[in-house]
């Protein structure tokens, strides 16, 4: 299960890049003063805060903590990690909050959603990149078949709204968009 889980992981990086890209293009319209697709953009993040901070992230924290627990030598970096799945949290939904609010007219600056976003794809690509340099390789070779299965029932992780075998009602524009740009 390992090696499953790991490629899972991989996918789902794969996938929140391929968002970020999205997101990233609409966030360019908004700095350059062109209409944007607010929608688009909500049903992003939305995702990223629903879906991978909530889904995503536990499943790499449980694995993260029973390394931590055998190996003093990675705590420190792992405890990082873990402190920046809450902070990626918190920004996204700042994100979400600030474009949910130029949704429902109320006064917000382009700028703000600009910068915010911009920081929020840096932030996560950064992340990511973390992630699989240097943690991946450590948790294939530290967590037994068994512990993989145990964080599995542990987190009870649902299906992949977005990409999994059914599209929840609300991503289905979402990924419309995405298939339509070739990602």
């Amino acid at each position: 299960m390992p090696r499953s889980m790991l490629d899972l992981w991989a996918k789902d990086h794969e996938n929140v890049r391929r968002l970020l890209s999205l997101l990233e293009a609409e966030l360019e319209e908004v700095q350059s003063g062109r209409d944007v697709e607010l929608r688009l953009m909500r049903d992003v993040v939305f995702y990223l805060t629903d879906y991978v901070d909530r889904v995503h992230h536990p499943m790499e924290d449980a694995a993260f903590e029973r390394v931590a627990a055998r190996r003093g030598d990675v705590g420190e970096v792992l405890a990082k990690l873990a402190e920046a799945h809450r902070v990626i949290l918190a920004n996204g939904l700042a994100l979400l909050g600030a474009i949910e609010r130029a949704l429902a007219d109320a006064p917000v600056l382009r700028r703000a959603i600009e910068e915010r976003g911009q920081s929020y794809c840096v932030e996560l690509r950064s992340h990511m990149a973390l992630e699989e340099g240097e943690l991946f390789p450590v948790l294939a070779g530290s967590i037994s078949d068994e512990e993989w299965g145990a964080i599995v029932r542990e987190t009870r992780p649902p299906e992949d709204p977005l990409f999994g075998g059914s599209v929840e009602e609300r991503y289905r524009e979402l990924l419309r968009e995405l298939e339509s740009r070739g990602g």
